[in-house]
């Protein structure tokens, strides 16, 4: 007796599980159900139905456990065990094949919800509004940026373009995620829209600092290496005027011991007399050569005083290029060689340097009142060296014969040729 008890207890267990499970599975197809897009509603009558039986079998068997009186079902415990428990589990499998079916179809079916489930899925936010600022759709990801922005969704969106226009054309949201805003007019079956895109452009906007910073860092080396090029400028011209003071004090070395074994040697001759001058003279206009200072002020006094030792007059005409030593360098070595040459073989008295310094280029010219050349003249050691040193400045240089002789000089910006 007490076996058969515990068999029937076995029995009512295995059915109230079976019947808890059914009524689970009842409860997930009939919420697929509603929510699907299948117009017609009565295919929700077979979960509906499920979940009642299951709810009076479950209640059934609970008022038999508890030995009260139950007239609710309390004829189908009298059918046979077999038939009843392959209702139950036939039912089961009949709910979980349903509850497949009605899955899978509102999975494929394309319908309004399922464009409002496409459009929620894109990674960009997708808003569309009729000109009265009406939203007629917008997805999830607009929505998070607008509360974002504003703290609501979407509901205007007329103030919520307001909002865009004063973070300009991209915002960067509380995650870091940076979008950038665009709007479209489209016309649909006739119909105008307006569309708002809000694509996420983080990636790029940190490739962009990160160019920038790339950017800022090789402009700050750029400068480190002009200021080393001014330094090597600088030391190149300081050790070209030490060079010049050394030569000019051999020269004068030489010419002292001239002057002075002329003199010991108390010689009358006039040939030897004036070879002495001319040495002296060509000593003096030498003095110049040093004088290559940081600024413009005095910068051509050592010139016009050698010139005025040779007996030629100097006139300048224009301004000195300003705040860049190399021309000024080149400038004063142009005179130096000019009055050599007017000295030697013009015969000039007058010796005339017009200078045109502009912002992209400085133009000099040197031209003199002496004899002109009878032939195109062939550059010596004098212009040969300053043709070099001009055109390693990144400027040219043209010696002309005709119809007076001229030396025509233009030095590039030297900010611009090391660019």
């Amino acid at each position: 007796m007490t076996g058969l008890c515990d068999l029937l207890f076995a029995y009512r267990f295995v059915l109230f599980m079976v019947n808890v499970i059914i009524l689970y599975v009842s409860v997930k197809s009939f919420a697929v159900t509603v929510n699907s897009p299948i117009r017609h509603k009565w295919v929700i009558v077979l979960p509906l139905l499920s979940f009642v039986y299951c709810g009076a079998m479950i209640e059934t068997l609970a008022d038999i456990e508890l030995k009260t009186d139950s007239v609710v079902f309390a004829f189908l415990m009298k059918a046979p065990a077999v038939i009843l428990g392959t209702f139950d589990f036939l039912l089961l499998f009949l709910l979980i094949g349903f509850y497949v079916v009605i899955n899978e179809v509102k999975t494929r079916y394309v319908g309004p919800l399922s464009v409002k489930d496409g459009i929620d899925q894109i990674g960009a936010g997708l808003c569309y509004f009729w000109d009265n600022g009406i939203v007629k759709l917008a997805n999830t990801r607009i929505n998070e940026i607008s509360r974002a922005m504003t703290g609501t969704d979407i509901y205007d969106a007329r103030e919520f373009m307001s909002k865009i226009n004063e973070h300009g054309s991209k915002y960067t949201m509380p995650d870091g995620k940076v979008y950038e805003f665009d709007t479209r007019r489209l016309i649909i079956d006739k119909v105008e829209i307006n569309e708002l895109v809000a694509t996420e452009v983080t990636e790029e906007e940190n490739l962009l600092k990160e160019l920038m910073n790339k950017e800022n860092e090789l402009t700050a080396f750029n400068e480190r290496l002009k200021s080393y090029g001014a330094s090597v400028d600088e030391i190149t011209v300081q050790r070209e005027i030490l060079n010049t003071k050394l030569k000019i004090h051999d020269d004068m070395g030489q010419t002292l011991l001239k002057t002075k074994h002329f003199i010991e040697s108390g010689s009358e001759d006039p040939e030897e007399k004036a070879e002495l001058i001319d040495t002296w003279k060509k000593a003096l206009s030498l003095k110049g050569e040093t004088s290559v200072p940081g600024s413009n002020e005095g910068v051509l006094d050592d010139m016009y005083e050698a010139a005025d030792a040779i007996g030629i007059k100097m006139h300048v005409e224009g301004e000195l290029p300003k705040n860049n030593r190399e021309q000024v360098r080149i400038l004063v070595q142009g005179i130096r060689e000019c009055l050599t040459n007017a000295y030697k073989y013009g015969e000039a008295k007058n010796i005339y340097i017009k200078i045109d310094a502009k912002v992209e280029y400085t133009y000099i010219e040197y031209t003199n009142d002496g004899t002109p050349p009878k032939e195109k003249i062939r550059e010596g050691g004098g212009l040969s060296g300053l043709r070099k040193v001009v055109e390693g400045y990144g400027g040219k240089m043209a010696v002309v014969s005709e119809p007076q002789f001229a030396v025509r000089l233009l030095l590039p910006e030297r900010r611009k040729r090391r660019g």
